[in-house]
């Protein structure tokens, strides 16, 4: 695939547009361009993606950092809704992937800059790829930063470490419908303390936090397939009323405001990430 034309040939490209990578199963899952300009605050929900961005253009304050174009910085793994404001033509560059896939290239965990949007420094391999990408033009980058990545992708391997039950937590809480921590640490050959105090030192949120945003993203990438009520339920929650008060804490709208698209743009380009089959949440 020609990521470069793909980019390019669709619409809305001025504004907002996926591209998927070819590396998912390593999880590197798609490349995003944003153009944004509003008078408005602009609130994004929660998230346990990675996302590392490339400012093109103008400035705006995103999660209490100020950036502008040249900035390049990484964010996700918030377990409350990010709100940017003061947004001024900005264009951005991001490259979404998996946390584990972040911390086997870097090193750093998500609870590093889960409070914060964190500024990429020269040690991070991100921030040479940045180097390299401000010099050409952002319809050119999608191809750099696939080869980039997948050259590093060659030498390394998914290394989980000390986090090893920790990682495997993840995985077990976002494949539950309901939460149950006794039964889910009873699997592993650890204490629950040690298990907690591990998995919030890694990601920066409890296990019952990271259970509640998988939750959410099973019932909003499936608001447009069911009912609410039956979504709700399948999702795992007690009943409509209960997502309907998780949907506002983590987007600040109900679940029929973001069904039908009452949200601002922002909003809605998290929607379309869920109508492409390259995109998966963890």
């Amino acid at each position: 695939m020609d990521y470069c034309r793909d980019l390019l040939e669709k619409e809305e490209y001025e504004t907002f547009r996926c591209v998927p990578s070819k590396y998912k199963e390593q999880g590197l899952f798609q490349y995003v361009y944003w153009h944004l300009d509003s008078n408005q605050p602009i609130v994004t929900p929660v998230d346990t993606i990675v996302h590392i961005i490339y400012v093109t253009g103008g400035e705006c304050i995103y999660n209490g950092l100020n950036v502008s174009k040249g900035h390049m910085f990484v964010s996700g793994m918030n377990n409350e809704p990010l709100t940017s404001w003061n947004i001024k033509n900005l264009s951005m560059f991001s490259i979404d992937m998996d946390y584990l896939l972040y911390y086997s290239l870097t090193g750093m965990t998500p609870a590093f800059f889960k409070e914060e949007s964190k500024l990429l420094t020269e040690e991070n391999p991100f921030y040479a790829l940045g180097k390299e990408l401000y010099h050409l033009p952002p319809a050119q980058w999608c191809n750099i930063a696939e080869r980039y990545i997948g050259g590093l992708l060659l030498n390394i391997s998914i290394n989980t470490g000390q986090y090893e039950y920790v990682i495997q937590t993840a995985r077990i809480l976002s494949a539950c419908r309901k939460m149950d921590w006794k039964n889910i640490s009873g699997e592993l050959p650890v204490s629950c303390r040690h298990l907690q105090r591990q998995f919030a030192a890694f990601f920066g949120v409890t296990p019952k936090e990271y259970f509640n945003i998988q939750r959410f993203y099973k019932a909003f990438s499936e608001l447009d397939k069911n009912s609410l009520a039956d979504t709700a339920v399948a999702a795992g929650y007690y009943d409509q009323s209960h997502m309907n008060h998780e949907f506002r804490r983590m987007t600040g709208f109900s679940p029929s405001q973001v069904s039908r698209l009452d949200v601002p743009t922002a909003m809605r380009h998290v929607r379309k990430k869920f109508e492409t089959a390259y995109f998966q949440t963890f």
